[in-house]
């Protein structure tokens, strides 16, 4: 996989208008930027990046983070990013703030979002985890 050396994050386009933080999204794209990294805890980071980028999807990488730690509420995020996204496919999705080693176990148990994530992989949903 292969990105710029710069990337963008989507929290700061959170208290951007939504026409206004598309303009910045794809401003960014037309520098060069081919690095996009957002969270549905981003607010609607997730939507203005979507709607920026859907014309030059095959151009760009994407990466999201799931905030659930159960593999079913995994699934429900996951398919809400790709709503939001406007994407099949997401090339990295991250769990995000895995913050103690009760959540770890969790995540990473028999039912966990490890385990959800990993099947989304075969489904062409997910690039890497």
């Amino acid at each position: 996989m292969e990105v710029s050396v710069i990337g963008f994050g989507g929290i700061p386009i959170i208290a951007r208008p939504r026409a206004e933080g598309e303009k910045v999204v794809r401003y960014a794209y037309e520098k060069g930027i081919t690095y996009f990294d957002t969270a549905r805890a981003y607010g609607d980071s997730e939507e203005k990046i979507g709607t920026a980028l859907k014309d030059v999807r095959d151009k760009i990488v994407l990466a999201t983070k799931v905030m659930q730690r159960t593999g079913e509420g995994v699934a429900r995020e996951l398919k809400q990013s790709l709503r939001n996204l406007q994407t099949d496919q997401m090339d990295i999705v991250q769990l995000h703030m895995v913050e103690s080693e009760g959540e770890l176990a969790t995540v990473t148990g028999l039912n966990g979002a490890l385990n959800a994530l990993k099947e989304a992989r075969p489904q062409g949903k997910i690039s890497y985890i």
